[in-house]
């Protein structure tokens, strides 16, 4: 297993980097989309078990071609460590805002506020 050392080192070649760590076998990208992988995968299931949604959306600052690679491999283990399949499982999906979600997030919010209900009205009795 990679130090720490190597992770961040491996963390800040994957953007100029991207396409040639997917196409080489480089031990400590390998051992890094793992460990992406197994943390992520219980997380997305216990968000499909809580909330019930009909997409996931993964997504920031990584390149889609490591996001996409991350999609097929969390996928693979969602299969594997779902207790009951109904057949309606959410689609995991790459967003493809790249490094703007954050600010298209927040540019969401002032109309949000404005077109949202008010807690005035919901609390009506």
């Amino acid at each position: 297993m990679a130090g720490w050392s190597d992770w961040w080192v491996i963390i800040l070649s994957i953007s100029g980097e991207s396409k040639s760590l997917l196409n080489s076998n480089n031990k400590y990208f390998n051992e890094w989309i793992e460990l992406g992988t197994k943390i992520l995968a219980p997380s997305i299931l216990a968000i499909e078990y809580l909330v019930d949604p009909n997409a996931i959306i993964i997504g920031g600052r990584l390149p889609l071609s490591i996001l996409e690679l991350l999609q097929e491999k969390i996928n693979v283990d969602l299969s594997k460590i779902r207790i009951l399949e109904n057949g309606q499982s959410p689609k995991l999906i790459c967003s493809t805002t790249g490094i703007d979600a954050v600010s298209l997030g927040a540019a969401t919010l002032p109309m949000f506020d404005l077109l949202a209900a008010q807690s005035i009205v919901l609390n009506k009795k």
